[in-house]
């Protein structure tokens, strides 16, 4: 009697147990399931785009955002003027077919949609840089290896596979032409290496891509750009993107190692030039 007492109470004691048990997993349960509910409205309500969108997190009187607006410059026009005509003019090449814009297209966001860009003695080894925003990098050519936008002129200028000149002869094809002579006198100058970098350097410093929607956006202007766009830039951000590509041009102002690119070792002492990752 007294073992029947024994076994009665110890199968109450195991289907109490059993009973609690069954009760929290469907209380577990019941929450589980209202917070997936939830997370999935949460989800379906982003991917959409709906609710109220907000600026970027961003101090504007600190200025230090990730990434910034385009700044302006303040151009001289006519100095930019004989810039124009100058990156516009083919005789500057030693063939005469040859402009700094037959690589650098403006209708074609300012760089060439071939994948290698043709100069004077044919296909070049790598495809042209944008111009646009160019006056805000510190670094140009692929390798980095020069610091201003005087200095990179050099480079397509002598270039067998660009223009393929020098400054002797171009500073004698602007001398004698009247249309030069002209714009020249208009902004004080006379035809020489250092005022045609001058009118060059101020034509690119004109090339400013102000105003674009991305810039109002993070100027605080949310309308600025439509939902998918948004939500890039959060990816954007939540990714990792932004660790490297930031400031003004969102990235072009950095100089990475990123493989081989057909010239030997140009640049090497400067930034560990890409053709030294062979």
């Amino acid at each position: 009697m007294k073992n029947k007492k024994l076994l009665v109470l110890c199968m109450g004691i195991m289907l109490s147990a059993v009973g609690l048990l069954l009760w929290d997993g469907y209380s577990s349960l019941q929450h589980n399931d209202g917070a997936m509910v939830e997370t999935q409205a949460h989800n379906h309500h982003e991917a959409h785009g709906h609710g109220h969108r907000t600026a970027p997190d961003r101090n504007s009187s600190t200025n230090d955002f990730p990434i910034q607006p385009v700044p302006p410059e303040n151009v001289d026009k006519d100095l930019a003027r004989l810039g124009w005509v100058l990156f516009r003019d083919p005789n500057l090449s030693s063939n005469k077919q040859i402009s700094c814009e037959s690589c650098h297209e403006l209708t074609t966001s300012g760089s060439d949609p071939r994948p290698l860009s043709v100069g004077v003695n044919g296909l070049g080894t790598r495809n042209s840089l944008t111009v646009f925003n160019v006056s805000d990098n510190y670094r140009f050519f692929w390798d980095g290896r020069v610091n201003t936008l005087e200095d990179q002129i050099d480079g397509p200028v002598h270039e067998p596979f660009e223009m393929d000149t020098d400054w002797k002869s171009i500073v004698e094809y602007t001398s004698s032409s009247s249309r030069y002579k002209e714009l020249f006198e208009r902004v004080s100058l006379s035809p020489s290496e250092s005022s045609v970098k001058q009118a060059l350097v101020e034509f690119m410093r004109s090339l400013k891509t102000l105003n674009a929607p991305f810039d109002r956006y993070i100027a605080g202007d949310t309308s600025a750009i439509d939902d998918s766009a948004e939500r890039g830039w959060q990816a954007f951000q939540s990714l990792g993107c932004i660790g490297c590509h930031r400031g003004s041009n969102v990235g072009g102002g950095m100089v990475m190692q990123f493989g081989y690119f057909g010239l030997e070792t140009r640049g090497a002492e400067r930034s560990k030039d890409l053709a030294d990752s062979r």
